[in-house]
């Protein structure tokens, strides 16, 4: 089975930043994503307190092809169009994940990055933290 030394979950804007900095830093990274034709996507402009940065407007999509044309040109990074359905667990860490068919993917640290699709909520091992409230 193909390992990696980092898993990311999730093609969204934040899912794009973690996967090219991970693997920009020398890390085998996997992105694993719903569809490759929306990475990059962003639900909404982000700002306000989740954000801790100045309000600004972009492009949304201009800067999905250009997220997309860099991270197909990124070194150390693979990227697959796979729904995650499960962690894998062991000794109480997460070392992997499986996606819809079944197929596991394992890497030494999952990190993710699903954004508003879990209703601005930061998810830290156990504890759960609105992101209005950070």
């Amino acid at each position: 089975m193909k390992s990696w030394d980092v898993i990311i979950i999730g093609g969204g804007h934040a899912g794009c930043e973690a996967a090219s900095a991970s693997a920009r830093l020398g890390a085998r990274t996997l992105l694993l994503t719903h569809k490759l034709e929306t990475i990059g996507e962003m639900s909404c402009n982000p700002a306000g307190p989740a954000v801790r940065g100045p309000r600004t407007q972009s492009d949304r999509k201009l800067y999905r092809q250009a997220m997309q044309a860099v991270l197909n040109e990124t070194p150390n990074l693979e990227i697959l169009a796979a729904p995650v359905e499960d962690l894998i667990l062991e000794g109480g860490r997460c070392v992997g994940v499986i996606d819809a068919a079944g197929q596991a993917y394992r890497a030494a640290s999952v990190v993710l990055t699903t954004g508003t699709f879990l209703r601005g909520m930061i998810h830290r091992g156990q504890e759960r933290i609105p992101a209005g409230r950070v």
